[in-house]
């Protein structure tokens, strides 16, 4: 038995040291998406999938647990986002959903605390508990805007134009648009 077992019972909060120790932690339920992610990081870091026969970590997750590699990478995630959070701030999510929106920063760790607090700020406003979705829009004011909104905004630029355009057209006289259409058609403009 491994060290961390205290009368058949893993500590909650340590590294869990074999295979067997790990996947005890992900049978219980799922009780605590730490120590699943926890768990998993282990498994994953220290190849003891390769113990259970399996040839990578994508193929241990599909078969022992029926989640795809993502959802385990998802939970991994989670975990770190959970551990920088609560080092920096005291206290951290307090489920997987509310973890993997500040993944999304991990890159960040003081944005990713800051945006935290954004959203233990709009809960305490609210008089509710912390959401996902709260997380979601305090991390959201964290990030640069996507390149396809800029795409977005010029295309909406160019539609605008567009219809400013056919406007002016419709309402010109025959001798402003045949002035137009000259200059439009003009190889010297």
């Amino acid at each position: 038995m491994s060290a961390m077992l205290a009368g058949d019972v893993i500590v909650a909060g340590e590294t869990p040291a074999t295979l067997a120790d790990a996947e005890a932690i992900i049978e219980r339920g799922m009780a605590s998406f730490v120590d699943v992610g926890r768990a998993l990081t282990t498994i994953r870091d220290q190849r003891l999938y390769l113990e259970a026969g399996f040839t990578d970590f994508e193929s241990y997750s599909r078969q022992r647990w029926g989640w795809t590699r993502t959802r385990s990478d998802y939970l991994i995630a989670a975990v770190s986002a959970s551990d920088t959070v609560t080092t920096v701030v005291g206290i951290g999510p307090v489920n997987e959903r509310q973890a993997r929106e500040l993944s999304v920063l991990k890159e960040e760790p003081e944005q990713m605390a800051e945006a935290w607090k954004e959203a233990v700020a709009e809960a305490d406003e609210k008089g509710t508990h912390v959401t996902a979705a709260m997380v979601k829009r305090a991390v959201a004011k964290k990030l640069p805007p996507p390149a396809s909104e800029k795409k977005r905004r010029t295309r909406r630029s160019q539609d605008d134009l567009f219809r400013q355009f056919t406007v002016i057209w419709l309402r010109a006289d025959a001798e402003t648009r045949k002035r137009i259409s000259d200059w439009m058609n003009d190889p010297g403009r």
